[in-house]
This record gives structure tokens, sequence and C-alpha cells, in this order.
């Protein structure tokens, strides 16, 4: 019996020794094919993320040039409001000088009153209201200037049609 099991003892070993050799061999095999795929998809992966560092980049870029542009006309903006703003100021104050000068002057004749609107002395005040009052009277002089300026030019018409007339007898 011990011969029978130096037998099986034999062949163990040697299936033992078969079956390492034989995983020796896959994972040789295994090891070689993982090798070759890294090597087919490496410059494809290497590609992908070229492209994907240049858009990134290119997305900066125009992140960058997106802010560039909104800062200028951000800046553009506020400055147009601060001219128009300055503009404004400083008619308002030649307007407020110009009816100042003319108040004092003693051969300047009187602009007419609004109807409705209190006549306030220069250098008064009516109270909250005062920006109000002054629009509406501004406006209707403007209104009697735009009437009395489409007379003139009838009146204008008129003439020199008469002066056409009187030239051809």
């Amino acid at each position: 019996m011990p011969a029978l099991y130096l037998k099986l003892a034999g062949a163990a070993v040697v299936l033992l020794a078969l079956a390492g050799i034989a995983g020796w061999i896959h994972h040789q095999g295994y090891v070689a094919g993982e090798a070759a795929k890294e090597a087919h998809y490496a410059p494809i992966l290497a590609a992908v993320q070229r492209e994907r560092d240049s858009a990134i980049a290119r997305v900066a870029a125009q992140d960058g040039a997106s802010a560039r542009i909104s800062a200028d006309t951000e800046a553009r903006h506020a400055q147009t409001v601060k001219d128009l703003t300055d503009r404004a100021d400083a008619a308002r104050l030649a307007m407020l000088g110009s009816l100042r000068k003319l108040a004092t002057l003693s051969r300047s004749c009187a602009v007419p009153g609004v109807p409705g609107s209190p006549a306030v002395p220069p250098g008064t005040s009516t109270g909250p209201d005062r920006p109000d009052a002054v629009a509406g009277r501004i406006a209707a002089t403007g209104r009697s200037c735009e009437h009395d300026a489409a007379e003139l030019a009838g009146w204008l018409d008129w003439y020199t049609r008469q002066k056409a007339l009187a030239a051809h007898p």
C-alpha cells in the first residue's frame, strides 16, 4: 500500500506542477493581452485627453473674452450715464443761471406765468413740489415757443409768396 500512496502522491505532484504551469502560461497570456490593449488604446486616450484640454482652454479663453467684453460694456454704460447726468446738471445750472440773469435785467420783458401755477420770486422755494412746478412751467413755455415758431413760419411763407408775386407783375 505504501507504493500506491507513493504513486498517488507522485501523480498529485505532477498534476499540481501541470496546473501551476498552465496557470503561469494563462497569466502570461493575460498580461500580454493587457499590454496589447494598453498599447492600442493609449494613443486614443492621449488624443481624447488633448482634445479635452484644448476644449477647456477654448472655453476659458471665451469666458475671459466674455468677461472683458462685459466689463468694457459696463464701463461704457457707466461712463455714458455719468456723462448724461453731468450734461443734464450743467444744462439745469445754465438754465437756472440764465433765468436768474434775465430776472435781474431791468429792460427784459417778463415771461408770462403758466395758468394754475403760483408765481415764485427768484431765490425762493415753494417746497418739495418745486421741481414739478418748474417742469410744468418749462413745458408750457416750450409749447408756447413751438406755437410762436409755427406762426412765424407761416408768416415767413406768406411773405415769401407775396414778395414773389410782387416781383412778377
